[in-house]
């Protein structure tokens, strides 16, 4: 028998309801995170099939000679013959960026100062390469890491960055990230900066160090190697 001045009690839904919006953020997450790691795995992979540099003396990597800098030491030809070439890493990093900034829209600072510093970022670094290209195309050798280096540059950005390129490359990606105010592309910026740290950088160092012995070891003892 139920009291005076008490009420039924009814059943309250409200904490099994999940809102529509929550759903689509989670699943957003969840196939921004997948595609991520498919991404890097893949860039993993194919950063370790990439044949090494050097080896026996007399042998060819991808299809170019190697040419001797004196008993025992193979020059390779080009510093890089394999899929991880430094433009399509950071191209792949901001076009997943962008997918992931749809699915999952993360904002990082409000928009009156990522807009303003964003695009500052981006037109510095635009700047910046064509400073860097200009001053390469000045000294008479390729900027494509699959052509054979022809000198050490020395001039212009160069003389306080041993990769400005990549550098602006960098900073472009950053700027667009404040500009959009995108988490996304500041998080596939990470595993685009260490790839290029930690295996791209690397060995085009190996190569212009073994090309270049006393020049780019003087260079690259006076110079850092990002800023």
């Amino acid at each position: 028998m139920r009291s005076r001045g008490s009420f039924p009690r009814f059943h309250d839904e409200s904490s099994h309801y999940k809102a529509p919006n929550e759903s689509l953020d989670a699943s957003g997450r969840s196939a921004f995170l997948n595609l991520l790691g498919a991404a890097v795995c893949a860039l993993i992979r194919a950063a370790a099939s990439t044949q090494p540099l050097g080896g026996a003396r007399g042998t060819r990597v991808d299809g170019n000679s190697l040419r001797s800098n004196g008993p025992g030491t193979p020059v390779p030809e080009v510093a890089n013959l394999g899929l991880v070439r430094p433009p399509l890493v950071y191209l792949g990093a901001i076009v997943l960026g962008f997918i992931g900034h749809v699915l999952w829209p993360g904002q990082i600072v409000p928009r009156f100062i990522g807009t303003p510093v964003g695009a500052l970022l981006t037109l510095a670094a635009v700047a910046l390469f064509l400073y860097a290209v200009r001053t390469f195309r000045a000294a008479g050798t390729p900027i494509p890491g699959n052509q054979p280096t022809t000198t050490i540059v020395r001039t212009g950005p160069y003389r306080f960055s041993r990769n400005p390129i990549y550098l602006a490359f960098s900073l472009l990606q950053l700027g667009l990230a404040l500009w959009v105010n995108s988490l996304s592309l500041v998080i596939t910026l990470i595993p685009a900066a260490a790839l290029m740290s930690f295996v791209v950088i690397p060995r085009e160092e190996q190569y212009l160090e073994t090309r270049f012995p006393s020049d780019y070891l003087a260079y690259k003892a006076s110079v850092r190697r990002w800023l």
